[in-house]
């Protein structure tokens, strides 16, 4: 009992934040399939394999360095903001010039490479950029959320993405304009994650006990 009350936040906050973050990303492609045929789930499949294939790794790695940073600055100063700014800059560095070059040459890029039939890929390539560089952008930088204990605002926006999810892509559209929709809803939700980790970043209370605990959930 003393070990299911000092890692509450855990699997009060962080383990059903973390199962719908995992729902909100296979859903997409289920409900792709299931609406709009097995050729369409093909083409968004090679779609998100061709977003984050070049900057997965990469985001990983900036991850791991910001996790050092923003605990060790927490614990020396009570806050995290400096690390939070220069990884901001790092991140939007890296990410520019990848989400550029899709936004330019994805079409012609898949129909060279697979086939004129799955062009259609690279379009919708295009109409993700935006939201999948927001996502590399935001997803390290949330961990802020993590070292300022802040676990039931982490939960809040992953209801709200599993939401917006469901309702983008059960509406009576065109999947083009499905994944219009998607990219809008979804860059929005993005911007507000950013600002709520930079505040987080800023203004978090410093505590041993919260802080003791976003260690442990992200350290295993």
């Amino acid at each position: 009992m003393n070990y299911l009350k000092k890692h509450q936040s855990f699997w009060r906050f962080s383990l059903p934040a973390g199962l719908l973050n995992t729902a909100a990303g296979k859903f997409p492609l289920f409900l792709v399939g299931a609406k709009y045929g097995l050729f369409a789930a093909g083409l968004f499949a090679l779609t998100e394999r061709i977003l984050t294939a070049p900057i997965s790794l990469l985001a990983a790695s900036v991850l791991e360095v910001f996790k050092r940073q923003s605990v060790h600055e927490y614990q020396t100063l009570g806050n995290c903001r400096d690390a939070f700014r220069s990884t901001f800059k790092a991140l939007v560095l890296l990410g520019s010039g990848p989400a550029l070059f899709i936004f330019l040459f994805a079409p012609d890029l898949c129909a060279w490479v697979f086939g004129k039939p799955w062009r259609e890929a690279g379009e919708f390539a295009r109409i993700l950029a935006p939201l999948y560089f927001l996502n590399f952008v935001a997803s390290p930088l949330s961990y802020v959320f993590f070292v300022a204990g802040k676990q039931k605002t982490e939960l809040m926006w992953q209801v709200a993405l599993f939401i917006t999810t469901i309702s983008v892509f059960l509406a009576p559209l065109s999947l083009k304009q499905v994944l219009v929709n998607y990219t809008l809803a979804y860059s929005i939700l993005y911007l507000v994650y950013l600002y709520l980790s930079y505040r987080f970043s800023k203004n978090a209370p410093l505590g041993p006990a919260r802080l003791g605990n976003s260690q442990s959930i992200n350290g295993g």
